[in-house]
């Protein structure tokens, strides 16, 4: 999907995990963290693991919370761009 000029893919496997969302040219993957699904500690020691193994393979990792993204998405977004420009 096209969003903002950028291809964004969603869930895209890497190894074991998949990532939320993807912007492949910039190896940025962003996480969606649902308070739901990611709260628990051993969601929280998973997501770690996941951070962990996704930096180890050149990926940057942004993750945002449910509300963030509901919320504040112009947060969210300046975040991204942040990251883009880095």
């Amino acid at each position: 999907m096209i969003f903002r000029g950028e291809n964004v893919e969603p869930q895209v496997p890497c190894g074991r995990y998949r990532i939320d969302l993807a912007l492949q040219s910039y190896r940025i993957a962003i996480e969606c963290d649902g308070k739901a699904f990611h709260s628990s500690p051993e969601q929280k020691a998973h997501d770690r693991r996941k951070n962990k193994y996704l930096r180890k393979n050149g990926w940057k990792v942004l993750r945002f919370s449910g509300s963030a993204i509901n919320g504040r998405m112009r947060k969210v977004l300046e975040r991204i761009d942040k990251e883009k420009n880095r």
